[in-house]
């Protein structure tokens, strides 16, 4: 079993959602881009093991319009 993390969100992103995700074995971070953002969006972030060893994570994300038709059934209202 993998040690277990805390991570602390310093700077949240302003285009989209940081979520964290953890699991028995591994911890999952994903990023996800607000509808219609463009652009740049930028996120700090640290990871603590057991040890209190932190790694810090600077992170600058290029947001780009998804293709059309990359989303299935993107053309159907919900």
């Amino acid at each position: 079993m993998g040690e277990p993390l805390t991570i602390r969100v310093n700077e949240p992103p302003r285009s989209g959602t940081f979520t964290i995700r953890p699991d028995k074995l591994t911890t999952s971070v994903f990023y996800q881009a607000r509808v219609g953002a463009t652009g740049t969006d930028h996120l700090v972030y640290e990871v603590v093991n057991a040890s209190n060893k932190v790694d810090a994570y600077d992170v600058t994300i290029t947001i780009r319009e998804a293709p059309k038709g990359s989303t299935p059934n993107s053309d159907k209202p919900i």
